[in-house]
C-alpha cells in the first residue's frame, strides 16, 4: 500500500472537480492511522491530464484496488459497488472505498468505513469541498461509538472479527459493555472493567497473553512485545516458524501480540529471520554487536563475544530490550532467552507496565 488516494474519473466531465480534490488534498492531507496522505492518483476512462487511462474499468480496479490507502469514485454508487464486490476479502483488510457525485455536492463512504478509515475520509473529503458526508453506521447515526474504531485508535489488534458484530450489538442495545483489560490500554465511558473474566458474558478481553477462542468474548492483543532472535546460519524457515509457534504456545504469548523483531545485524540477511518477520508483519531492528555487548542482561553467551570479537553476551537478550527501548518507557525482560531445537534462541522484552 501506498501513501496515496486514487481518483477514478467515470466521465471526463469530473476531472476539474478531481484536480481540486488533489490542490486542495495536498494543502490539508488526510490523516489516518498515523499516517498522512497528501497525494492523489488520477484514473480515468480517456486520456486526460495526469490520469492514467483505461479500457476495462474492472479489470484496471482489480489491479489497484490493493496498492493504494482508499479510493474514491467520481460517478454513481453502483459502478463501484459491482467492480469492487469481487475483490472483497475483510473489513479488517479492504481498503476504503468513498463515492463523491459528479456536481461534488456529496460524500458516501460504501466500504471499510470505521476499521479502514473510510468515514474518516468522507468527511475530510467533505470538509475540503463543502460537501455532506453521507454516513449511515448505526454507532454514527446514534451517536454511539463504534467499537473496531475504538479499538483502532487505541493501536490494539482483533482476533475474532467474527464476534464483533455481537459485541457492537451489545454495546449499542444496553449503552455499555464489559471489558477485562488488566493493563488498562482502552478507556471510554462506555466500557466497565471486569476484575476477573470468569462466567460473563458477552464481554472484551485485551491483553498479551493468548487467551482460549469463545463466541461469548472479543479476544484483543496487545501488540507490546519485542522479540530478540538469534540463530544459527541458514536455518529452515519453516522449522523458525514452526518453533517460533511452539514456542509462543510453550510459555502463553498470543502471536498477534509481537510487534517488532529484533537481531544482530550480522543476521540482516538471514532468510529465515526475514520470512519470520514478513508473515507476521513485524517491523524488523537489527543491532551491531558492540552495541549489543553494552547491555547487561541474566544470560551472557561467551560464544557469542567470541565470535564477534566482544565481551560476551547475549544476542537475542540483548537485542529484544534494545528494540523495546526504541518503542517503550522503562523497558524490561519479560522473557529470558529460550533456545529451541538447539537451532534457534528467542527472548521477549516488553514495557514494565505490562509486565
Amino acid at each position: 500500500m501506498n501513501h496515496a488516494l486514487a481518483c477514478w474519473i467515470i466521465t471526463p466531465q469530473t476531472l476539474p472537480l478531481a484536480q481540486k480534490i488533489e490542490q486542495m488534498l495536498a494543502q490539508n492531507p488526510w490523516k489516518w492511522a498515523s499516517h498522512s496522505f497528501a497525494n492523489c492518483a488520477f484514473f480515468a476512462t480517456k486520456s486526460l491530464a495526469k490520469a492514467t487511462s483505461f479500457s476495462n474499468l474492472g479489470q484496471t480496479f482489480a489491479e489497484q484496488y490493493r496498492t493504494f490507502a482508499a479510493h474514491l469514485f467520481l460517478g454513481a454508487c453502483g459502478i463501484a459497488v459491482r467492480i469492487v464486490a469481487p475483490l472483497l476479502l475483510h473489513k479488517s483488510i479492504d481498503p476504503p472505498i468513498c463515492v463523491l457525485d459528479p456536481q461534488g455536492q456529496f460524500v458516501i463512504p460504501i466500504l471499510s468505513g470505521h476499521w479502514g478509515g473510510g468515514i474518516s475520509l468522507a468527511r475530510h473529503i467533505a470538509s475540503l469541498l463543502n460537501a455532506t458526508p453521507v454516513i449511515t453506521t448505526a454507532t454514527d447515526v446514534l451517536n454511539k461509538p463504534a467499537l473496531d474504531l475504538l479499538l483502532k485508535k487505541a493501536d490494539l489488534k482483533i482476533l475474532d472479527w467474527q464476534n464483533l458484530a455481537q459485541m457492537q450489538t451489545t454495546l449499542l442495545e444496553e449503552d455499555h459493555l464489559a471489558v477485562y483489560d488488566p493493563h488498562h490500554v482502552l478507556k471510554s465511558r462506555w466500557l466497565i472493567p471486569l476484575p476477573s473474566p470468569e462466567h460473563h458474558s458477552p464481554y472484551i478481553h485485551i491483553d498479551w497473553r493468548a487467551e482460549q477462542k469463545a463466541s461469548h468474548k472479543l479476544r484483543v492483543a496487545i501488540p507490546c512485545l519485542c522479540l530478540g532472535i538469534g540463530c544459527k546460519k541458514n536455518c529452515d524457515s519453516t522449522l523458525i516458524q514452526m518453533l517460533f509457534h511452539t514456542f509462543c504456545a510453550q510459555f502463553g504469548f498470543c502471536e498477534e501480540a509481537f510487534c517488532c523483531l529484533a537481531t544482530i545485524d550480522a543476521k540482516s540477511q538471514e532468510s529465515a529471520i526475514l520470512t519470520l518477520a514478513a508473515y507476521h508483519a513485524l517491523t524488523l531492528k537489527f543491532f551491531p554487536a558492540t552495541k549489543l555487548a553494552s547491555i547487561t542482561t541474566p544470560n551472557p553467551s561467551p560464544l557469542a563475544g567470541t565470535i564477534f570479537g566482544q565481551p560476551p553476551f547475549s544476542v537475542a537478550e540483548a537485542c529484544a530490550l534494545l528494540a523495546a527501548n526504541d518503542i517503550f518507557e522503562q523497558p524490561t525482560l519479560l522473557l529470558p532467552k529460550v533456545r529451541m531445537a538447539n537451532c534457534v534462541t528467542f527472548a521477549v522484552a516488553t514495557a514494565k507496565r505490562y509486565c
